[in-house]
């Protein structure tokens, strides 16, 4: 029995606006919470609550702006409300190039900030004054004095006792010196001469000895200098302590709850007292306090804002972005650092917190996903240039103390890039054990669709949209249901959603609607078509030409029309293809042609491997398949993909055996199984379409349509000017179960079924198909016999 085409009502699932209880999207209550998401919500829920190690979760989906939405809702629902942390670096005294990090509780960062630059300030105040009080000025004269009489009285002892000896200590421009005296007058060379020679080895004898206890005395100054400065820096150390202790005093009260803190504040108070000449005036004025940065702050995150753990996307996770880095600032042709340019990453700011990412932006980055990995695992972050963790960078750096970490990491990706990443990363489920898997759609009834009509009307609310009436808001869910290619389910990405209710929006405001009505959602799908439609058309302009070979009209033997799917980013259109195959006497060989110049993909090259075996388990279960055949896309000049295309590629090859001409006025598309049973394809609104632009650019006749398998009626929401066609008569949508029936309708010819005696009925398209390879066995047999040797 010939198939029935489908009736126009077959063709589309309209939604019934009569359904409704609004008027328009403004009577619609938003939603709050995602639609057709139980599961992925169930694991974000559990990911996010419970606490342990490696419980980091990765989302799987499309990507888009619907899951970074859904996520960063959700968790701002669910984010704990646990006590937040202020980071910040200060300078280590002990160790400048290991700076210390703080933690300190929320918003105290910019307080110690400004505590410790009013601390230098009070600094630069007291202890100058202090310094240049009477009392520091007393005591420094003091030490100065007792140094001056230590060495005047020696100099005055051993003045007297050179007295005593009839010598005299005189002061020259190079030092001391002794000589002779006599009667209050000093000898001079001539005089000394002249003296008695006994007299004059007396006086040697008294200048070598009153020399040597001159450098005996002078030996002792360096001491009394050492002894002077070291009750002079403790003359200062106690002045300065004196400064300090009254404001360093109030800072270690106010932070008495702070042990880091107040120990930090001891090293800068020890540091300040041994500097404390860096605080002294020059020339009667102060210093300017942002010349003391080793006691200022750098506040590496402020939470101070937030009222609950926070949440961070980075849309760019580079190796810095995401770890921090240390920058550098020029100094007279030189590159320099300190602990105030160490900058935080996202994992900085998303520390107690979560961390969302997308993974394929993640894996790009050189050596980002191993320096995740390993802070996770860590649990700490530390930051390093990438130059010096791969060893290229050979000066001198900052290394500062790492940062513990406590973080939620949200990889965002689709599921290939998951499951590649849990074959191919032993780690990787070590450190993401929980998965959110989205549903790309949901099933299409009553409560879904009220639930879709809240989500139009949120999203319409939450981009400032004109609404929408009751007539468009069916024409959406409609849409949505072509977007799922599946009348019985519904799309769930909002990202193509939005952005159809964007573009209605803009076409209800250029004809001065302030309700967006169904002609403006026609319009924005025209639109849509419109501007990436070029290469369709010209395609449909060449098949108009001749130049691409498509007839929608006549029969022919081992012709047929089959349907491809062309996608060029997010527009999809059906284009036919014609399908060619001959026969000939062979060793049961089906050749594809696609497949032997490697234009045939491993899907193709499995569908016809099962034409092979149809056609031998078919016609030649018990006799030799001795026929040769090739099949090929006539004019194809890409990859052929897909097994959609082998129940037309069956049909073209039994046409050929049986010499029964096939009807170019229908086009076919579906797989098949080993036993011809035919099965449902992807991309079926498009095929149909597209061959129906194809007949009505050159002309309905009436006769034309398409063959697709009944397994496809459910997926089926075709376009209105198709389906009026469809309810005119001028264009015919078949379904089919098996091969026989694509036969039948293609030859209009009875394909004829199988007796118990492996015959088919006489005069059927399998009979004529049979007999032909019989015929071609028989030759072979006969060929065979008569080519051995026992034949002659």
């Amino acid at each position: 029995m010939t198939a029935q085409p489908l009736p126009a009502e077959k063709l589309y699932r309209s939604c019934n606006t009569s359904d409704f209880s609004f008027i328009t999207t403004q009577d619609i209550a938003c939603l709050k919470a995602p639609i057709g998401q139980d599961r992925a919500i169930e694991a974000l829920k559990f990911a996010v609550e419970i606490d342990a190690h490696g419980y980091n979760l990765y989302v799987l989906g499309e990507p888009g702006r619907d899951k970074h939405a859904t996520v960063s809702n959700f968790l701002e629902q669910l984010a704990h409300t646990s006590p937040l942390h202020d980071w910040c670096y200060v300078n280590s005294f002990d160790n400048p190039l290991s700076p210390q990090i703080l933690q300190l509780p929320q918003g105290k960062s910019r307080v110690l900030r400004d505590d410790m630059i009013q601390l230098v300030e009070d600094l630069l105040t007291y202890i100058p004054a202090t310094f240049e009080s009477d009392e520091y000025r007393n005591r420094q004269a003091e030490l100065k004095q007792e140094l001056h009489d230590k060495q005047h009285n020696a100099i005055s002892e051993l003045t007297q006792k050179a007295e005593s000896m009839g010598m005299r200590l005189l002061h020259t421009p190079n030092g001391f010196a002794f000589a002779p005296e006599k009667n209050g007058e000093v000898l001079d060379n001539s005089q000394f001469e002249k003296l008695p020679e006994e007299e004059k080895e007396r006086i040697r004898e008294f200048t070598l000895q009153l020399r040597q206890e001159l450098m005996d005395q002078i030996e002792l100054y360096p001491n009394w200098h050492k002894e002077y400065r070291e009750k002079k820096r403790q003359l200062d150390d106690e002045i300065t302590r004196f400064a300090v202790e009254k404001p360093f005093n109030q800072l270690k009260e106010k932070y008495r709850n702070l042990p880091k803190v107040q120990h930090y504040l001891d090293s800068v108070k020890r540091d300040v007292i041994i500097n404390a000449n860096n605080f002294l005036r020059n020339d009667g004025e102060l210093k300017d306090p942002t010349q003391f940065i080793r006691y200022m702050v750098n506040i590496l995150v402020d939470n101070s804002e937030l009222t609950s753990a926070p949440i961070i996307y980075e849309s760019n996770p580079t190796y810095n972005n995401l770890l921090g880095r240390i920058d550098h600032v020029s100094e007279n042709g030189t590159l320099i650092t300190d602990f105030t340019l160490i900058r935080a990453g996202a994992l900085h700011r998303a520390n107690g917190g979560y961390l969302i990412l997308d993974v394929a932006k993640v894996l790009m980055e050189p050596y980002t996903w191993q320096s995740l990995k390993r802070a996770l695992f860590d649990k700490k972050l530390k930051t390093e240039p990438l130059a010096h963790l791969l060893g290229w960078l050979t000066t001198q750096t900052l290394e500062p103390q790492a940062v513990a970490l406590d973080v939620k990491i949200i990889l965002i990706g689709d599921r290939l890039l998951y499951y590649l990443l849990c074959y191919y990363d032993h780690e990787f489920k070590e450190l993401f054990k929980v998965a959110a898997d989205f549903e790309d759609d949901m099933p299409r009834d009553a409560d879904s669709v009220h639930a879709f009509c809240q989500l139009i009307a949120t999203l319409i609310s939450e981009n400032n949209l004109n609404h929408f009436d009751r007539e468009a808001v069916a024409r959406v869910i409609e849409e949505r249901s072509r977007q799922a290619s599946d009348s019985e389910r519904l799309n769930t990405h909002t990202d193509h959603l939005l952005n159809l209710l964007q573009e209605s929006s803009y076409w209800a405001k250029q004809a001065n609607r302030k309700i967006v009505q169904l002609s403006d959602i026609e319009a924005a799908l025209s639109s849509q078509i419109k501007r990436q439609d070029r290469i369709r058309k010209n395609i449909y302009e060449e098949i108009k030409r001749g130049t691409l070979l498509i007839s929608t009209s006549g029969k022919v033997v081992g012709q047929i029309n089959g349907l491809s799917v062309i996608q060029l980013g997010g527009f999809n259109f059906g284009v036919p293809s014609r399908i060619t195959s001959t026969v000939r006497l062979g060793k049961g060989e089906i050749l594809d042609i696609q497949r032997e110049v490697e234009l045939g993909g491993a899907i193709h090259s499995k569908a016809m491997l099962i034409v092979k075996s149809y056609i031998g388990a078919h016609y030649a279960s018990m006799i030799p398949l001795s026929l040769s055949a090739s099949i090929v896309f006539e004019q194809s000049y890409g990859v052929v993909e897909g097994d959609s295309a082998s129940i037309g590629e069956v049909c073209a090859l039994i046409s050929a055996l049986s010499n029964i001409p096939l009807s170019q006025s229908l086009a076919v598309t579906g797989s098949m199984n080993q036993l011809g049973k035919a099965q449902a394809v992807g991309g079926i609104n498009e095929k149909i379409e597209g061959f129906y632009d194809i007949c009505k650019q050159n002309g309905l006749t009436g006769d034309q349509g398409v063959l697709i398998p009944s397994d496809n009626i459910k997926h089926l929401m075709l376009k209105k000017e198709l389906r009026d066609a469809v309810s005119r008569e001028k264009f015919h949508i078949f379904p089919i179960d098996h091969v026989d029936d694509a036969l039948s309708l293609l030859c209009n010819k009875e394909a004829g079924s199988i007796n118990e005696a492996g015959d088919f009925p006489h005069g059927s398209i399998n009979y004529l198909a049979q007999t032909r390879i019989k015929a071609f066995s028989k030759i072979m047999i006969d060929y065979a016999k008569s080519a051995s040797p026992d034949a002659q």
